[in-house]
């Protein structure tokens, strides 16, 4: 099944034109169009125990299957790739403004990364309208932020920094004092002395499209199934 919402997906086709190299004939051979494919091919998982689900690429992994991940994060990755996705539930930022939570989201993400100020920027930054999916059933501020950080994996130092596109949606539940932030990453240029220079044969699948593709259909089939998640 494979879920698509054209007003997420228009705001993202804007993204994808600003600060974004064009694609070449390379990006068009034979594995991205696989990939692309793969992309399209999602099945629906349970998180949180049941309580939340979403759909996730099938050719992703559970990380926690191989290691331990913090209660709070569910998180998958594509090792071809290099790509990951990330849905975490955060304390509620009550001093922070609904139009500003996606930037700081970005930049505490940026600083655990230790990606310096200079080493990130956003593309694009923006609240989305109440009847944009995914419709969540409570009073909710959803918003979505598009960047680029310079990262380094498993702090290799600065020598070994990848430039990262990240795409992030905060869904802002203040009736149950959460913020839920899905985070997708998708390497775009990978730094020869990075652990990660094998996923470089892979670049044409790391694309700004393909990278807007998974964002979308996670982002938008994102549902709470169980309120009870949050407590009382």
């Amino acid at each position: 099944m494979s879920i698509f919402f054209i007003s997420v997906r228009e705001s993202f086709l804007e993204v994808q034109r600003c600060n974004c190299r064009k694609f070449t004939q390379s990006d068009r051979h034979e594995d991205s169009i696989i990939h692309r494919l793969n992309v399209c091919s999602m099945s629906e998982k349970n998180l949180f125990g049941g309580s939340i689900s979403c759909f996730i690429p099938r050719d992703f992994d559970d990380v926690s299957s191989f290691r331990q991940v913090p209660d709070h994060q569910e998180v998958y990755t594509n090792s071809s790739t290099d790509q990951c996705i990330i849905v975490e539930i955060l304390q509620f930022e009550t001093a922070v403004k609904d139009e500003c939570i996606a930037r700081y989201l970005f930049d505490e993400l940026a600083n655990e990364n230790q990606c310096a100020a200079s080493e990130r920027s956003v593309c694009e930054s923006k609240v989305l309208d109440a009847s944009t999916p995914p419709r969540i059933g409570v009073d909710s501020v959803k918003s979505i932020l598009v960047g680029d950080q310079y990262v380094s994996k498993f702090n290799e130092g600065s020598n070994a920094k990848n430039l990262i596109k990240v795409y992030l949606g905060v869904i802002r539940l203040p009736s149950v004092t959460s913020d839920i932030l899905i985070s997708v990453s998708v390497p775009i240029k990978i730094n020869p002395m990075s652990s990660s220079r094998e996923c470089s044969q892979h670049e044409s699948q790391n694309s700004i499209e393909i990278g807007s593709d998974i964002f979308d259909k996670v982002f938008t089939s994102f549902r709470i199934l169980n309120w009870g998640l949050f407590g009382s």
